[in-house]
């Protein structure tokens, strides 16, 4: 069995905790975290029992277990293998953020190193030389240690600034880093900062839960249709229900959801766990699902064209030492042609990756696109639709007349609670 507290589920319920001491229900639980409720009721109860968590409980039946602060510190103390994972990703981090730099770091080395050769090869030349081509190519020298002593002081100060993309934000609420160090900036163009859309269904799971817990729990599938992948919708309302009916399938099994039939043949959508105590009657249908557009770098417009130049440099010096040193040294030839396929791939990857990305981010676009019409689609059928939302609303109101307020917590003493009561 798992340790409390070591699972992917335990640490998104640490997330949602976090340091204060808050009361969460396994529906609010799996709701903030964007699970299925079976998956996050056993491990919130593990979260409980290893903590000590208070409980409370409703009215109506429902249990909220009250955490103590410093959930994820108190777990900690109490286990070396959680104190071992944790420092283990920290160092995961630091890892990684050294990977990232590596890629700036060689490209930078083999600049200063393939213009250092190609400056003492030109000075050997140079001595060999007339004096209109000496001073042509004292020039050109010249320049080369001016963009040297450019490219050391450009990396340097950019490099005291403190940034990572790293990847897009998985969790809502956290922000990416605004700015790049020049060095990180190398991957990032490389490689890109990873899909923004890796949180996709977490997304949508908690979305879904959010509008069923605005809407005392009970909805009909119409509504919830911008929120799914479903085909085009079609002009005809009876079919495009039918659509979302079928849809309904995995998000009845994601929250413990039941199906009820009207005597119209109607059905409606129940979710006990999420009902609540007051209803949210509305003819419109939830805000469509958009998925996030991914960008080709967070590196800034002055980093990209310092890569453009960098890589540039690299290519037209790696083909100087390339002839130059072809009849002096072997090792010379090598470092050229090494600064020559990097170069290569430092030019022809992100090229590669933005056309990928310009086809990626038409597809993204055509299923936001698909879900804005489903939204449409409900309010067109406003009128068709309104005799199923009234069902709905009168379900709600018959299941929001319940008792919210805790009849009993192990917060208190029994007997003060019964004197109370």
């Amino acid at each position: 069995m798992a340790e409390v507290g070591a699972t992917p589920t335990d640490q998104r319920l640490l997330e949602r905790i976090g340091d204060r001491s808050i009361a969460l229900t396994s529906a609010e639980a799996a709701v903030d975290v964007g699970l299925p409720l079976a998956v996050v009721e056993p491990r919130l109860l593990a979260l409980a029992v290893a903590s000590g968590a208070q409980l409370r409980v409703s009215g109506a039946g429902e249990v909220s277990y009250v955490f103590p602060a410093h959930l994820r510190r108190l777990l900690h103390s109490r286990s070396w293998r959680l104190r071992a994972r944790a420092g283990l990703r920290r160092l995961w981090a630091f890892v990684f953020r050294l990977v990232r730099c590596a890629f700036g770091v060689v490209l930078v080395l083999l600049v200063l190193v393939v213009s250092v050769l190609v400056l003492a090869l030109g000075l050997v030349m140079l001595a060999r030389l007339d004096d209109d081509a000496g001073d042509v190519l004292g020039a050109v020298i010249g320049g080369s240690l001016e963009l040297l002593v450019r490219l050391a002081v450009a990396v340097c100060s950019d490099q005291l600034w403190y940034g990572s993309p790293g990847s897009y934000p998985r969790a809502e609420g956290q922000t990416a880093p605004k700015r790049v160090a020049f060095l990180e900036s190398v991957y990032s163009i490389l490689f890109g900062d990873g899909d923004p859309n890796s949180g996709l269904e977490q997304r949508r799971w908690k979305r879904i839960g959010a509008v069923l817990q605005r809407r005392g729990g009970v909805v009909i599938a119409e509504d919830l249709a911008p929120l799914l992948d479903l085909p085009a919708p079609p002009s005809d309302c009876q079919l495009g229900s039918d659509w979302a009916d079928q849809a309904m399938l995995p998000v009845l099994l994601h929250f413990d959801g039941r199906p009820e039939v009207s005597e119209q043949g109607q059905l409606i959508y129940h979710f006990h766990a999420l009902q609540g105590s007051t209803s949210a009657d509305t003819p419109f249908p939830a805000q469509p699902l958009r998925e996030r557009r991914i960008r080709f770098s967070r590196a800034s417009q002055d980093q990209r064209l310092g890569y453009a130049a960098l890589t540039g440099t690299l290519l037209l010096l790696s083909l100087v030492l390339l002839q130059w040193s072809l009849p002096v040294s072997t090792i010379l030839v090598v470092i050229a042609e090494l600064g020559l396929s990097y170069a290569l791939l430092l030019l022809g990857v992100p090229l590669l990756r933005a056309l990928v990305l310009r086809r990626s981010n038409a597809v993204i676009q055509a299923r936001n696109r698909l879900r804005q019409r489903w939204a449409a689609w409900a309010q067109t059928h406003v009128g068709s639709l309104d005799v199923k939302r009234q069902l709905a609303a009168q379900r709600r109101r018959a299941h929001s007349n319940v008792d919210a307020a805790p009849v009993y917590t192990t917060e208190q003493d029994l007997i003060t609670q019964e004197i109370d009561t």
